[in-house]
């Protein structure tokens, strides 16, 4: 395909365009010329019928030729114009082109009859009785409500024409002129593009045959400008290929610094080409003292070192989940690949590690959560189930056998609703754990406090425990006061259930380190050291038959845990056997959480 200079294309299109806009242009103007002057001469014409038809309006009445003649030197025009009076049923009275008594009846013609509908009446026809086409304007005269007749005025249409075809010459002799001005405009544009082209494109050719050290001029137009600075830059940085290369390899090393996954590349005998942060934090090494170190120097685990050396025989890309002691238990997921050179040829191994220990944590505590709630509902349903089938097979007919069954069904019944009332509390927790999901509001902490001891109250009683509170009046924290209640009732109900009768449950509440402390101590008989880590967790019980024979789902210390973690807090526990057990809430004292 034969290529066209640029200075050609700009001015080709400049051209086209513009030729395209002079004929569309033309076009209209002479359209809308020819509609405006045919509108003014049939308003013309109109103003002139009326005037004639007031001079006449006499003589039409009275049908009287000797008036008509005596006015008709009055009305008759030096411009062409063509007059016709026109009686009631027609006939014409008179006509300055044309003898009156040979011309035909006139009340069929459209410009009478359209008069008759819509005064004036108007149109543009072919005249048979002067042989050409005319421009008509016809209005009725009217006397008393009678019509009188009619005066029709009309212009000869070649004379308009002639006119609007002068005028319309006049508007293609401008679009002409600026037809004309727009080339050499176009040309002139084209060249102003193209030159500063040409000088860049001088520049180049110098570059490409090795030559960096005269720069190319920069043009006056902005995008030239910014063209050839671009291009003098370009030179300049070919100079500087071998600090580009460096500064490639420093922000590779950044990338692999920044990387959670750890990274390690060993050459072909197994020792460490280079290794990220997070690998050097995994193994507990700092990252300059590898450098050159066998694998089994750095990973100590067989599995690892097999993995390696399987790419290594095979070159091809090898995975396992594997559990290193570093020192303590990490479940890595390990991918080792092949690394090769531009020949494709093996020049060593990449190993990246993706600890998931967290994950695998998560998963067995989904297991084991499942497995609770399993064995949880199980239990109660299982009970309910043997005594409605003793109750089918013939104990409804024993009613002291009957009423302890139903008791026994309505505790297990109560008990279900218990476990699924605490689920249903822990999801909304985890499902509103971000503390822009929750209200927050500055309430009055002793009012919280001492709410959730009217609650409690009655069981304290029935065994005769004293509840005591401590907090100071005005300690305002910025907290969800119906959780915090929540969690407080399930510390305080716990407590009483643990401790002994005629014995003392206190709740306090201090300032400490910008924190709130609130803690609820007993004087029950105490945790063992040994379950002090589980005791927060879901189902998790220190005494399963004592807690359900109490009535415990074993989810409340659960829910405590996370309505402190929803307030950006955290619990703890403190305990000694035979001596009770503190439990304590720590909350944020700052203005971060928002109402």
């Amino acid at each position: 395909m034969k290529k066209i200079r640029l200075s050609a294309q700009v001015f080709l299109t400049t051209l086209f365009i513009s030729v395209m806009a002079i004929i569309a242009t033309t076009w209209y103007a002479s359209s809308l010329g020819r509609s405006f002057y045919i509108r003014q001469t049939t308003a013309n014409l109109q103003q002139r019928a009326e005037l004639i038809a007031n001079i006449l309006k006499p003589a039409l009445v009275a049908a009287d030729t000797t008036v008509l003649k005596e006015k008709w030197p009055l009305i008759l025009t030096q411009d062409s114009t063509r007059v016709t009076v026109i009686l009631p049923g027609g006939r014409v009275l008179a006509d300055n082109f044309k003898n009156p008594a040979v011309m035909d009846n006139h009340i069929s013609r459209p410009e009478i009859v359209n008069s008759l509908r819509n005064s004036p009446g108007t149109g543009i026809r072919f005249s048979h009785t002067v042989q050409r086409d005319m421009l008509y304007v016809a209005i009725p005269v009217r006397a008393g409500g009678e019509l009188a007749g009619f005066v029709r005025v009309a212009r000869d249409l070649s004379l308009i024409e002639k006119t609007i075809s002068a005028m319309q010459w006049q508007i293609i002799r401008a679009g002409s002129l600026i037809l004309i001005l727009t080339i050499i405009a176009g040309f002139w544009v084209a060249r102003r593009i193209t030159n500063p082209l040409a000088m860049i494109i001088h520049g180049v050719e110098k570059f490409s045959s090795g030559i960096f050290s005269e720069k190319l001029p920069e043009p006056s137009t902005l995008e030239m400008a910014r063209l050839t600075q671009t291009l003098n830059t370009m030179a300049r940085q070919i100079d500087e290929k071998i600090a580009q290369i460096e500064r490639q390899k420093y922000e590779q090393q950044s990338v692999l610094a920044s990387m959670a996954e750890g990274v390690i590349a060993f050459d072909t005998e197994g020792h460490v080409l280079s290794i990220n942060k997070a690998a050097a934090r995994l193994f507990n090494v700092k990252r300059k003292q590898v450098d050159g170190w066998l694998l089994k120097q750095l990973v100590k685990n067989e599995e690892l070192e097999n993995l390696v050396v399987a790419v290594l025989e095979t070159h091809r890309p090898q995975e396992s989940e594997i559990t290193i002691h570093v020192p303590t238990e990490q479940i890595l997921n390990v991918r080792v690949s092949p690394l090769q050179d531009e020949q494709m040829r093996v020049i060593g191994a990449l190993m990246v590690l993706n600890n998931i220990t967290r994950l695998r944590n998560l998963e067995r505590g989904r297991r084991e959560f499942v497995a609770n709630v399993s064995h949880e509902l199980r239990t109660p349903l299982t009970s309910i189930k043997g005594f409605v089938e003793a109750l089918h097979e013939g104990a409804l007919d024993e009613p002291e056998n009957a009423r302890r069954f139903l008791e026994i069904i309505y505790r297990q019944t109560n008990r279900l609703i218990s476990i699924l009332e605490d689920l249903l509390t822990l999801s909304r927790l985890e499902r509103e754990g971000g503390q822009d999901q929750v209200d927050f509001r500055m309430e009055n902490l002793k009012g919280i406090m001492e709410n959730a001891m009217q609650i409690c109250e009655f069981s304290a009683e029935k065994k005769q425990i004293a509840l005591h509170l401590e907090c100071p009046d005005n300690l305002l924290v910025r907290v969800n006061g119906p959780l915090v209640e929540e969690a407080l009732v399930n510390l305080v109900d716990n407590a009483i259930k643990y401790s002994p009768e005629n014995s003392r449950v206190t709740i306090f509440a201090i300032k400490k380190n910008k924190k709130v402390l609130i803690g609820v101590q007993d004087q029950g008989q105490g945790i063992p050291e040994a379950h002090l880590n589980r005791i927060f967790e879901r189902f998790y019980r220190v005494d399963k038959a004592r807690s359900r024979k109490m009535g415990g789902t074993g989810l409340g210390l659960a829910i405590v845990k996370h309505i402190a973690q929803v307030h950006g807090g955290s619990v703890s526990v403190e305990s000694q056997t035979g001596q009770g057990s503190l439990f304590k809430i720590y909350l944020p004292l700052n203005d971060h959480l928002t109402e």
